[in-house]
């Protein structure tokens, strides 16, 4: 397992010859093909909110889905891809002392711009930083996400949004 770096309190780690030709994925997680089956189906809803995003994956040199993310979970299981073939597996793992989501879930899509971004993936060199910011799913983000050091992060919240709050404005007066 190699560490890749920290993406808001997470830390993302490439599995070294996890490919999916074999039977399960590493980890105690569901078989390989209920994964594959989920970010297949993960890729496919965000696709359908954002058809923007397939441009995007389109001339990326690969990407990763994280179809489930729970954000008190110790690790999670993703599924990597490239020329839009499913290649092999990833695990994001909760960073030590990092702040957790909170028991909050979202889906996350890992878009690796250009070759040296898929190499520092492969490798486990791939680094992640406070620069790299996940942008919430929305229509038009597959045009509008910005990357860092060739990575563009984004995530789309399970659930509902935070409902039930009130504001009260105090004036400085």
């Amino acid at each position: 397992m190699f560490k890749l770096g920290l993406l808001s309190g997470v830390v993302v780690a490439a599995l070294a010859d996890a490919t999916l030709a074999n039977p399960e994925p590493p980890g105690p997680k569901a078989s390989a093909r209920a994964i594959l089956q989920e970010a297949q189906e993960k890729l496919e809803h965000m696709l359908d909110r954002d058809p923007t995003l397939l441009d995007r994956l389109v001339t990326s040199a690969g990407y990763v889905v994280f179809p489930s993310v729970e954000g008190d979970a110790a690790s999670e299981l993703g599924v990597a891809f490239k020329d839009q073939q499913p290649v092999g597996y990833v695990e994001l793992q909760q960073a030590s002392g990092a702040p957790a989501a909170r028991g909050k879930s979202y889906a996350e899509l890992v878009i690796l711009q250009g070759e040296p971004a898929l190499e520092r993936l492969q490798q486990g060199d791939l680094r992640f930083d406070e620069h790299t910011k996940p942008e919430v799913l929305r229509p038009g983000i597959g045009q509008d996400a910005e990357s860092n050091q060739g990575v563009a992060v984004i995530v789309e919240p399970e659930g509902q949004p935070l409902v039930g709050q009130a504001f009260r404005y105090l004036s400085a007066d």
